[in-house]
């Protein structure tokens, strides 16, 4: 799975009208290395750096799924719902 975290669509409300482009990489890549584990520093590292689309293994997906979902706000989690369908 490809994903960018430079441009990543958040929905912008709650009623789901609009969306918008977050560059998470920062935040995301910072929550990862505060929190995550040793999985995650090399993950959270390849998100920092990235300027376009970045692969994920299945592996990393399932880490980020689980970190997502106890780390971040409700709209990070369903940001990444959505790239996952």
């Amino acid at each position: 799975m490809k994903v960018n975290f430079r441009k990543m669509q958040f929905w912008s409300g709650i009623d789901h009208s609009q969306t918008i482009d977050v560059d998470v990489r920062l935040d995301l890549a910072n929550l990862i290395y505060r929190y995550g584990d040793i999985r995650g520093m090399d993950l959270a590292l390849r998100i920092y750096r990235s300027e376009e689309e970045i692969e994920l293994n299945p592996e990393e997906i399932e880490y980020l799924d689980r970190f997502i979902s106890g780390h971040c706000s409700p709209q990070m989690i369903e940001a990444f719902q959505l790239i996952k369908q």
